[in-house]
């Protein structure tokens, strides 16, 4: 991508430090239909999002997880963020969502069982499972119309650049083959519904 949009070596944070970057600061940000989608957002450079549901590998909920199913667990997640509207709006679980106020004490209450499993995208999920000894992905859901983008300071020269090189990405294949090469752990992840 930096070569076609121009950029030299010294200008490029690589994707594993970009995203170590934002776990480690706790910011997670996706764009959703909802959000302000300045007009220097192409459209070329959405990539949906998927949720996943991250569990304690002896939790019942890792072999249990039928749409009638997930609505009899308690699940936990951040305020303000769209796993717990995904929670809310897909799952519908009977119990309501117990709702922290950082990610860290979402998987401190998985770790000390106060939930039963928490929800977030994908990538994020997978990391979890890092960080959490016993915990797995259990599964993740059809995207829902969120998405991770690149997002462009108001007036950014670069935006049609990179609107070009991904369509071209795009067209030409590469980004498929980037897709299966480096995100095999995100895409091989079962899809189960809510």
């Amino acid at each position: 991508m930096a070569a076609f949009v121009g950029l030299g070596p010294d200008e490029v944070v690589d994707g594993a430090t970009a995203v170590a970057r934002t776990l480690e600061g706790g910011v997670r940000a996706t764009l959703t239909a909802l959000d302000l989608a300045p007009p220097d957002l192409g459209d070329g450079v959405r990539h949906d999002v998927q949720q996943a549901l991250v569990a304690l590998k002896n939790s019942p909920i890792v072999t249990k997880h039928s749409p009638a199913d997930l609505k009899t667990y308690v699940f936990g997640d951040q305020v303000g963020t769209t796993s717990l509207q995904f929670i809310n709006s897909q799952i519908q679980p009977s119990q309501t969502p117990k709702v922290f106020e950082t990610l860290n004490d979402v998987k401190q209450a998985l770790q000390t069982k106060q939930i039963a499993a928490l929800v977030t995208d994908t990538p994020t999920a997978e990391f979890i499972t890092t960080e959490i000894p016993g915990s797995v992905v259990v599964a993740q859901f059809p995207s829902t119309g969120e998405h991770y983008g690149l997002l462009f300071a108001k007036g950014n020269k670069l935006v049609t650049c990179v609107n070009k090189a991904l369509a071209t990405l795009k067209g030409n294949g590469t980004l498929a083959k980037l897709t299966g090469q480096y995100l095999k752990d995100f895409t091989s992840v079962p899809t189960i519904q809510p």
